[in-house]
This record gives structure tokens, sequence and C-alpha cells, in this order.
């Protein structure tokens, strides 16, 4: 895979985990706690795929620094998600 096709479909990913958000407000999931979970359980879920699949990609080169690149790859990526929960949260 290409990297812009690589750099167009992470961002695909990412954008598809931010969109079931949109007009979230308590009187939409009024008596739905299950469907809010599982809305919730998905979307970490994609971030997770988001984030390992951003980190392969910096393994995928191999070499002595791959697994190094991986890891701060794959933290940085879960460190954006806990900054976006974070500012959802003071929204």
């Amino acid at each position: 895979m290409s990297w812009s096709r690589s750099t167009r479909f992470l961002s695909s990913i990412a954008k598809d985990a931010k969109d079931p958000y949109a007009g979230l407000d308590e009187e939409r999931f009024e008596g739905k706690l299950d469907e809010l979970l599982e809305l919730i359980n998905s979307t970490q879920e994609t971030w997770k795929a988001y984030a390992v699949a951003a980190a392969s990609e910096e393994y995928h080169g191999g070499g002595t620094g791959a697994s190094l690149r991986y890891s701060y790859t794959y933290i940085d990526k879960m460190l954006e998600r806990i900054k976006e929960l974070m500012e959802f949260g003071q929204a």
C-alpha cells in the first residue's frame, strides 16, 4: 500500500471514529444505555485499530529502530484519542 493511500485510509478510519458522536445529547440516548455503550465500545475498537495500523506502517520499514518507532506511534495515537475524549467531556 502506498504512503498516500495509507494516509487516506488512516484518515478515513479516524473520521469514522469521530462521526458517531455528532449530535450526541442526552435526549438522543434517553433509555438507550446499551446502544450508547455499544457505540462507545465500537468507537474505541476503531481507534485501537487505527493506532495499530499507523504503528504497523512505522514498523514495516524494519531496521534496528522498528519496534521503537511502532511503540512511539502507537502511544502517540492513544494520546491523541485521550485528548479528544477530554475535549469532548468539556464540551
